[in-house]
C-alpha cells in the first residue's frame, strides 16, 4: 500500500516558529503550505521546499482566495493539519489602550484564527484533520502592559478549548501550543510597536507609566536573551499533529512550565505580587 503523504497548511510560515516548523515538517516528508503576505517571500519558502500560499490572516478576501488556491493543490486529500501561528503583540497601558489598536491586537490573534479555521474546514473534514493553534503562557494571567496580548491569547485558549470539544463529537481534535520566551523576531517587533505607541502617548502617561514602560522594556530583553530556539516548538507541534492521542495543551520552554505551575498553585494576591516585585527590580 502506497503511504499517503500528509498536507499541512502554516500561517505565518516566513519567520519564527512558523518557519521553524514549515522546515521541520518539510523536512520529515510533509506536503507543507506556508502562509505570507509579501510577495518576495514566496521564493525563501520555495527553497525551503515549502508551498506559498499568499494570506493575510486579517483580510476576509485574502483568506478565502489562499484557502481557494490551497483547495486546488489538496483536492479530494484534504488537508491533515491546520497550525494556526500567525500572530503579533503589542504594549501599551490599558487606561491609554485605543480601541482601533485592540482590534487590531484581537484581528491579528483571535479572529484571523478563526477565519482560517473556518475556511479550511472543508478540506479539514475530508482527511479528519487536527487543529493546532499556538497561543502563550501570557494568556494565562495578565501582565503590565501585556493587556491586548495576554486578552487575545487567553481567549485563543478558551476558544480552543471550545472547538476541541465540538470537533470531538466529528472524529476531529484542536490542540493548543502555549510556548513562553522563543527566539522569534516578535521580540524586536514587538519592541518596535511600544515604541511607536509610546511616541503617540500623552505627556501624562508618560509621566505616569514611564518608568514602568522602561522596566517592562528591560524585562523583555532579558526574556528575549533567555529565550529558547523556535525548534523547540516545531518540535512540540509535529509531536501535537501525530500523536494518536494528543493533550488538550503543550507548554513549551521551562520559564513556561514554572510560570503555568505558579500560577497554578498561588493565589492571585501572591502570584501577581510575584510579577510586580520582578518589575520592581527592573524599575531599579
Amino acid at each position: 500500500m502506497i503511504a499517503v503523504q500528509r498536507t499541512v497548511l502554516i500561517t505565518g510560515a516566513t519567520s519564527g516558529i512558523g518557519r521553524a516548523s514549515a522546515e521541520l515538517l518539510a523536512r520529515r516528508g510533509w506536503r507543507v503550505f506556508g502562509t505570507h503576505r509579501k510577495p518576495a517571500d514566496a521564493d525563501a519558502l520555495k527553497a525551503a521546499r515549502i508551498e506559498p500560499v499568499r494570506m493575510d490572516v486579517t483580510d476576509d478576501d485574502s483568506v478565502r482566495a489562499g484557502v481557494a488556491a490551497l483547495e486546488e493543490q489538496v483536492g479530494d486529500a484534504g488537508l491533515y493539519g491546520l497550525v494556526n501561528n500567525a500572530g503579533a503583540t503589542l504594549n501599551v497601558p490599558v487606561e491609554y489602550l485605543e480601541l482601533d489598536d485592540l482590534r487590531w491586537q484581537l484581528d491579528v490573534n483571535l479572529f484571523g484564527v478563526l477565519r482560517t479555521t473556518r475556511a479550511c474546514m472543508p478540506a479539514l473534514r475530508r482527511a479528519s484533520g487536527r487543529i493546532i493553534n499556538v497561543g502563550s503562557i501570557g494568556g494565562r494571567f495578565g501582565a503590565a502592559l501585556n493587556g491586548a496580548y495576554g486578552a487575545s491569547k487567553s481567549a485563543l485558549a478558551t476558544m480552543t478549548e471550545a472547538l476541541r470539544c465540538e470537533l470531538s463529537f466529528v472524529g476531529m481534535s484542536a490542540v493548543l501550543v502555549e510556548p513562553g520566551a522563543i527566539q522569534t523576531a516578535i521580540w524586536d517587533k514587538g519592541l518596535e510597536r511600544a515604541d511607536e505607541l509610546r511616541s503617540k502617548l500623552p505627556p501624562e502617561a508618560i509621566e505616569r507609566y514611564g518608568p514602568l514602560i522602561d522596566a517592562v522594556v528591560t524585562f523583555t530583553k532579558q526574556m528575549a536573551a533567555g529565550a529558547v530556539p523556535a525548534e523547540r516548538v516545531a518540535e512540540v507541534i509535529e509531536r501535537a499533529l501525530t500523536s494518536k492521542r494528543p493533550r488538550p495543551r503543550y507548554l513549551v520552554g521551562t520559564d513556561a512550565r514554572v510560570l503555568a505551575t505558579l500560577r497554578r498553585y498561588l493565589p492571585d494576591r501572591a502570584f501577581e505580587g510575584l510579577i510586580r516585585s520582578r518589575l520592581r527590580k527592573a524599575i531599579g
